[in-house]
């Protein structure tokens, strides 16, 4: 009972956190962890190497940030860096909202 009570704490824990506003991640820790995996970034049929994944994440962040769409791309950043093992399209939801703020910009 006592394990199941630590765990049910750890988990509410986690997200009062998240719900709190936990700082996003980096660019390369987003990234590390997605390729750490077994996901990749694959642009026109070729997967992304993860220094340019890292490297286009930042170029994309600064454009969002400038576009008022940094907040959801934070967003997406914070999904990325919590995936799991075979989560690899778990955060098409954020990018989906990311992809719509940034219609707006012109």
């Amino acid at each position: 009972m006592r394990k199941l009570v630590a765990c049910l704490f750890a988990v509410a824990l986690a997200l009062a956190l998240a719900a709190c506003g936990e700082s996003t991640p980096t660019c390369s820790e987003a990234m590390n962890n997605l390729y750490g995996q077994g996901c990749a970034l694959v642009v026109g049929g070729e997967q992304v190497s993860l220094s340019d994944a890292i490297s286009g994440c930042e170029q994309t962040r600064s454009v969002a940030a400038e576009c008022g769409c940094g907040g959801t791309y934070d967003n997406a950043l914070v999904c990325l860096d919590g995936l799991g093992p075979e989560e690899c399209n778990g955060c098409d939801a954020e990018f989906a909202s990311y992809n719509t703020c940034m219609s707006g910009c012109s």
